[in-house]
């Protein structure tokens, strides 16, 4: 925790993004600490539009707070 507020390679957007995916995971992914956890959902949760919270996401991954793994929608009912 104090290493993240002291990380001068983070933004503030990033160190409060990193906030709120730690109580995420308090509350639900305690045991694992891992969490499927929508770029949608932090949008609306730190008020950016999804490009800067992806911006945020890669900053916090490229200083090894977090691992974000990509993972593509199933396929509609309404086909490919």
């Amino acid at each position: 925790s104090e290493r993240l507020e002291r990380d001068k390679n983070l933004c503030d957007g990033a160190r409060r993004c990193a906030r709120i995916l730690a109580a995420y995971i308090y509350r639900r992914e305690r045991e694992s600490r891992t969490a499927e956890i929508t770029v949608t959902y932090l949008s609306k949760a730190l008020g950016r539009c999804r490009r800067t919270v992806q911006r945020y996401l890669r900053q916090l991954e490229r200083a090894g707070y977090i691992r974000a793994d990509v993972t593509r929608p199933g396929r509609s009912a309404r086909g490919p």
